[in-house]
């Protein structure tokens, strides 16, 4: 199938506050509509192969149609299981209190709205370049907005008490992280937390397709200028800000398949299998293989799971924010 462009569309969403941002360049253009502020995003979608991708940030491989949207929408609830929880930052009771939250890179907002309806005395703002959840399922606590983070996050200064974000190592080059979380920490509030949960992009015990793909996954990332590894260059990025008075490290070790027995290693094995499935586009052509090629190493994929006992790593950071004065 020919590739086809899909022709730009504007869209409209408001804001109350004004950006304080450092970035520049930014792809918006503000005008003033009553007492609100507004901007406009024109967007450019492709399709490739039935998928849907961004044309805006080539580097990023996952499409963004209703296929990918369900398959983050599930991921949210299988990690929220695995981790026990929705975040691992001690904020609980203030949280139950009431704090202003951000979720960075929000994909289709499941973590946001899932929050919002937890904890009803706080307020939340999703963020992402795709578009996000119908305003009609929202939480009146909820705010979903559509911007690119790569173009700054459009709030002021020490504007939120928490900000989490998830999953964002195929997104961004390290010098791109770099600059994300010198903005994450300039609108979080003095006291406030950050949260960053990331894979690995990487197999373990893997079998011989499994190795394939992984391989494949890493090469392609690799060619794109996004570092495979970046999950053990964000503890040290966020220390170099010296804006933190400390930083944890959790890392779970997640099996995939039955092979402990549990429906949970099923479960995380089949949205691994769905991130593949996502990445078809890019990693076919990387392995020299045509559709049906690459649909049959996902389905030995799904059986190399249990077989070779495979599972992958996944690691939580977060710090809170210091006064001006303290360092790491």
């Amino acid at each position: 199938m020919g590739n086809l462009i899909i022709k730009p569309k504007k869209r409209k969403l408001l804001l109350n506050q004004t950006s304080q941002s450092s970035f520049s360049n930014r792809p918006i253009i503000f005008r003033r509509e009553g007492e609100r502020e507004s901007f406009e995003v024109f967007q450019t979608y492709q399709m490739i192969d039935g998928r849907v991708f961004r044309m805006d940030n080539k580097r990023y491989p996952m499409p963004c149609d209703a296929p990918e949207k369900k398959r983050l929408h599930m991921q949210h609830y299988i990690f929220k299981e695995v981790w026990n929880g929705n975040f691992s930052s001690p904020i609980h009771e203030r949280l139950k209190q009431g704090m202003r939250v951000l979720d960075s890179g929000c994909g289709v907002g499941s973590w946001t709205l899932d929050m919002a309806n937890e904890y009803p005395a706080s307020t939340f703002v999703g963020v992402d370049v795709i578009e996000v959840a119908p305003i009609n399922i929202r939480p009146s606590n909820a705010e979903l907005l559509q911007f690119n983070l790569l173009n700054g996050i459009l709030f002021p200064n020490e504007t939120f008490d928490f900000i989490y974000q998830r999953f964002l190592w195929a997104a961004f080059t390290e010098s791109q992280w770099i600059t994300l979380v010198d903005e994450l920490i300039r609108v979080t509030k003095t006291g406030g937390w950050i949260e960053l949960t990331e894979f690995q992009a990487k197999i373990y015990n893997p079998g011989p397709i499994a190795k394939k793909l992984s391989d494949a996954a890493q090469q392609h990332l690799s060619l794109n200028g996004i570092n495979p590894k970046i999950h053990l260059q964000i503890p040290k990025i966020m220390a170099d800000t010296n804006k933190f008075t400390s930083i944890e490290s959790i890392e779970k070790i997640i099996p995939l398949g039955n092979w402990q027995e549990t429906s949970r290693g099923i479960k995380v094995l089949e949205t691994i299998a769905g991130g593949l499935k996502s990445l078809q586009v890019a990693l076919k052509m990387v392995l020299g293989v045509d559709n049906y090629e690459y649909e049959k190493m996902l389905k030995q994929f799904i059986v190399e799971g249990s077989k070779y006992k495979m599972y992958i790593k996944v690691f939580c950071f977060y710090g809170m924010k210091a006064e001006t004065s303290e360092t790491q």
